[in-house]
């Protein structure tokens, strides 16, 4: 919010507003300003969290940019990184055609995994009035929401960058690459460069913001000492990962096997469900004419009764039933479920009945615990 007012009393200094602290809204989707509440503390003139004045000569450093958050910014301990590094422009006028060429997709990412190797560069064609780059520097992204701090060791071979990164020179007798890079991925400078970035569409970061960032420098030995630290912390953090992945692995061929088995036995209740689910239907249909009870010979080759037939029903289902509750209670798969699943909800039981209707009445083999 940019509000202009030709009565101000003070006309040597700019005051900027953090409106978004009067910010209303239900959701992420539905916000609004709340104006009446914003217009109110306008018209005051206090230096709060939410108002700042800022002198005219700071806003003609920052390029006359005038975003908000670029004003308020906490003050952060150490020293800005312009003391350690000092901007390398290259060589412009060369007539190179051929070349390794860096560009912003080539950076790294990964705080322990900083050096560019040339091995890995396309090879091929450099556009003109590319810097080329002839010394050991640390590589910075100019644009996107990441530094993407790039260590570049030069062993002779020169690099020609993309004019969306930027090179420093680095004082290695105050400073440690390995200690740098780590500071560089600190909370502390990410939320430093967060409120420098100008542009909405691609953010950008100019030279002399990258150079502002400030970082806590203690002697080297202790930055060696530190960055041995975080390394030792890493190597821990993943030695645990790799052990729960190997845990998880062996729980996951338990878990097969015993399904594997799983399947095999329901296979075999299911089979003798069905068998006697369609002899049930036989024999009802060839005694429709006829009254059907429990003394009513079923079989005469087995030399049972409909009842003793039902119990027989009756024992499959009660035998599903109960292989069903010892998987619940001893199974692998179970364990696995309640030991590694994020979700605190309980595990509710399978409606058999339902299971072994749907299996009979559509096929065996669409059944889920059918084989394939």
């Amino acid at each position: 919010v940019i509000v202009i007012n030709k009565e101000i009393g003070a006309k040597d200094v700019a005051r900027f507003i953090d409106a978004t602290s009067f910010v209303d809204g239900i959701n992420s989707r539905e916000r609004w300003l709340n104006v009446d509440n914003l217009i109110s503390f306008i018209q005051g003139t206090d230096e709060t969290e939410f108002a700042r004045y800022v002198h005219p000569e700071t806003i003609r450093i920052a390029e006359y940019n005038l975003s908000v958050p670029r004003y308020f910014q906490r003050a952060f301990a150490g020293v800005n990184i312009s003391t350690l590094l000092s901007l390398i422009r290259g060589d412009r006028s060369h007539s190179q055609v051929t070349g390794y060429m860096v560009k912003v997709k080539d950076l790294k990412e990964d705080v322990f995994i900083y050096s560019l190797d040339i091995h890995d560069l396309e090879f091929g064609e450099i556009p003109p009035r590319a810097p080329k780059i002839e010394e050991s520097c640390l590589l910075i992204a100019a644009i996107g929401t990441k530094l993407k701090a790039t260590y570049f060791n030069c062993s002779g071979t020169p690099i020609y960058l993309n004019s969306n990164i930027l090179a420093f020179r680095v004082d290695t007798t105050k400073i440690d690459i390995e200690y740098l890079i780590h500071e560089l991925y600190s909370r502390n400078t990410i939320e430093q460069i967060t409120s420098l970035y100008t542009g909405s569409v691609i953010p950008r970061l100019r030279t002399e913001d990258v150079l502002s960032i400030k970082i806590e420098i203690p002697s080297l030995l202790e930055q060696k000492a530190k960055v041995k630290g975080l390394k030792e912390e890493h190597i821990k953090a993943r030695e645990n990962q790799l052990s729960l992945e190997r845990k998880l692995l062996g729980f996951k061929d338990d878990a097969f096997r015993e399904f594997a088995s799983m399947k095999h036995t329901f296979r075999q209740y299911l089979n003798a469900l069905k068998t006697n689910v369609s002899g049930t239907n036989k024999f009802i249909a060839r005694n429709t004419d006829q009254t059907i009870g429990l003394d009513t010979v079923y079989s005469k080759n087995l030399n049972r009764t409909f009842g003793e037939h039902l119990v027989s029903l009756e024992g499959i289902i009660d035998s599903m039933s109960k292989l069903l509750s010892s998987i619940e209670e001893n199974s692998i798969i179970f364990l696995l479920i309640s030991k590694f699943s994020n979700s605190t909800a309980s595990i509710k039981p399978l409606p058999l009945i339902s299971l072994i209707a749907g299996c009979v009445k559509s096929d065996l083999k669409s059944c889920p615990f059918s084989s394939t």
